[in-house]
């Protein structure tokens, strides 16, 4: 889309009229925006507060003086949307001063409605008054009022790729308006050459408004591809995408985003983010985490629904208790002593009941006997398991119960 130009036309108020007003025959369809140049010589002193076309309000966009020998100053005004269409009043609220003016209204053409995307200015005494402003790529129009203290507008001559729209003699003074003569995306310098004297110059920058709404793209059968920042406000909607959607950079939908029967590959590079609900369903592949999962406890639901093939972690899974694994063999819990042996009383016998050898063989050593191993059941031993197995480091002196028989024999083995 570009901006266009329709029609310029220009005032001279000479008298205290206030509102000063004229006609501007613009067309009848199709007019996105309105410029008002106002400029004035004898003082800088903010004389305007009020610009209309066909009733409704513009804004001033720019503003500048000269308040050093001639003063003077140059003003632009504009509106973007809501431009009435076909011929209109141009109303300016200016005050009794007799300051005499020079306006200029000029009404734009274009598919939408229109704005200022850059706006600079220069004041005071200067040689070759020019700005270059910032179109950021978009398609715009450069356009400037000058007021100059030379003696007449051929004083000043505009740089390449600059039309003069209309300019008048004030006098002592002089008022230019010029503008781009082609729309263009690279940053433009509007301006122009003359001796130094007194200056005002004001210029601004039209575009486009950007589109807003609802964006869609309906059975793109091949590739749809954004590289950098797309921003959708409203509705963003693919629809049976055969093949490939990629988008490398960051992707933001305010609103709904939804991909239905990508038959492919959808792939994102860069930031992905969901305002809402996430959802896949009926994964048909695999499923799976490489590298570290931790975490602790899951709480609430953790699904797979269909997962047909792999579901796989490879790396490290952490996190909540573990039970360790027993080892062989049953736990016993541990309490109370060592059983001591029971004794019980018996008639003696009488000494010739009892058999003596002449010479009793040398009896062997008795077999070292090792303290019993002692298992605990793991929930129950932890409070005792260390001072137990502490007692047990040293040589323990252990009672075994023995019968009668074997405590008499190996008593009379001792005596001997």
């Amino acid at each position: 889309m570009t901006v266009g130009v329709d029609v310029a036309t220009e005032a001279v108020r000479t008298d205290t009229s206030s509102p000063f007003t004229w006609s501007h025959a613009g067309a009848a369809s199709g007019v996105k925006g309105v410029i008002v140049a106002a400029v004035h010589g004898v003082s800088s002193t903010d004389h305007v507060s009020a610009v209309t076309y066909g009733g409704v309000a513009l804004t001033r966009q720019q503003r500048n003086i000269d308040t050093a020998t001639e003063p003077g100053a140059a003003e632009l005004w504009f509106l973007g949307s809501g431009v009435p269409q076909g011929t209109q009043t141009v109303s300016v609220t200016c005050g009794a001063t007799t300051d005499d003016f020079h306006f200029t209204s000029i009404t734009l053409t274009g598919a939408r409605d229109t704005r200022v995307i850059d706006q600079d200015g220069v004041n005071e005494n200067v040689a070759n008054p020019s700005v270059t402003l910032q179109y950021a790529n978009y398609s715009s129009m450069a356009f400037a009022a000058l007021y100059g203290g030379g003696a007449a507008p051929s004083s000043f001559a505009e740089n390449a790729n600059c039309t003069r729209v209309h300019d008048h003699d004030l006098g002592a003074f002089y008022s230019a308006v010029c503008r781009q003569t082609t729309v263009g995306g690279a940053d433009f310098a509007i301006g122009g050459t003359a001796s130094t004297d007194d200056v005002a110059f004001a210029a601004i920058a039209v575009t486009d408004a950007e589109a807003t709404g609802t964006a869609a793209t309906t059975n793109a059968a091949d590739t749809s591809s954004a590289s950098g920042t797309v921003t959708v406000t409203g509705t963003s909607a693919a629809t049976n995408a055969a093949d490939a959607s990629g988008a490398a950079g960051l992707v933001t939908v305010l609103g709904s985003a939804a991909t239905t029967n990508a038959a492919d590959t959808t792939a994102a590079v860069g930031t992905v983010a969901a305002l809402g609900t996430s959802a896949a369903a009926n994964v048909a592949d695999a499923s799976s985490a490489s590298g570290t999962v931790s975490g602790g406890a899951i709480t609430g639901t953790s699904a797979a629904v269909n997962d047909p093939d792999a579901s796989s972690a490879g790396g490290t899974v952490s996190g909540g208790a573990q039970q360790p694994a027993p080892s062989d063999g049953p736990w016993v819990k541990l309490t109370g002593e060592y059983p001591k042996p029971r004794r019980r009383k018996r008639k003696p016998r009488p000494p010739s009941a009892i058999p003596f050898p002449a010479e009793l063989p040398a009896s062997p050593a008795p077999p070292a006997i090792a303290p019993p191993a002692l298992r605990l059941v793991e929930s129950e031993a932890a409070p005792f398991r260390e001072s137990i197995e502490a007692s047990l480091v040293a040589p323990a002196t252990v009672i075994v119960p023995l019968d009668e028989d074997a405590a008499l024999a190996i008593a009379l083995l001792l005596a001997a």
